[in-house]
């Protein structure tokens, strides 16, 4: 958030065009019981059930905003509010990149860190079946499906929060289970031996 809204300005500068990422780092280790039943000579149904543990890296998450055009419309932001609020920073965008008003409203401008997650782990359960056929003596593509259930205990660090008078944003941390969901569908070249 601008925090020249919380001094009474009468629009954002900024408005939230997205939210970008690191990757979601994971690490999964599994340990189970894997089966398989021969429904035919060359078809195979297969199983299996593992119980681990998921770790989860640091990950970082930046907010994409974009001007305000608003703030150049003078039936919402008058001339007086835009030179107290709005005007500095304007030209200074500008000059810094030597832009017109139009490539103004075009840019995008990235917040670094808007919200951290800080590493965990979790145990995990995870079940799938599978369908294979064997097309040679030892070879066989499979068809799969697989489920995975973690619930970690996230720690969000959360700077959206206005700005104070030196232009710091305190942080806010909080924490919470988060059920996460895992679907996989896939395909695989199997060498049977």
């Amino acid at each position: 958030m601008d925090g020249d809204r919380y001094q009474g300005a009468p629009v954002n500068m900024f408005l939230l065009d997205g939210l970008e990422s690191d990757h979601l780092g994971m690490f999964d280790m599994d340990l189970g019981v894997y089966g398989s039943y021969p429904v035919s000579r060359h078809f195979l149904i297969g199983s299996k059930l593992l119980i681990g543990r998921r770790m989860n890296a640091n990950f970082s998450l930046n907010s994409v905003c974009r001007i305000n055009p608003q703030i150049f419309d003078r039936r919402i932001v008058s001339e007086e509010a835009y030179k107290q609020f709005y005007q500095e920073d304007v030209t200074y965008y500008m000059q810094q990149e030597d832009l017109t008003r139009e490539d103004l409203l075009q840019n995008q401008y990235v917040d670094d860190d808007f919200l951290s997650i800080r590493k965990s782990s979790t145990w995990k359960i995870g079940t799938g079946i599978s369908l294979t056929c064997r097309y040679k003596e030892d070879a066989a593509f499979r068809l799969f499906c697989d489920y995975d259930f973690a619930s970690p205990r996230l720690t969000y660090d959360l700077k959206n929060t206005w700005t104070d008078e030196e232009g710091k944003r305190p942080s806010r941390s909080y924490s919470r289970r988060t059920p996460m969901h895992n679907v996989t569908f896939g395909g695989a070249i199997v060498f049977v031996f």
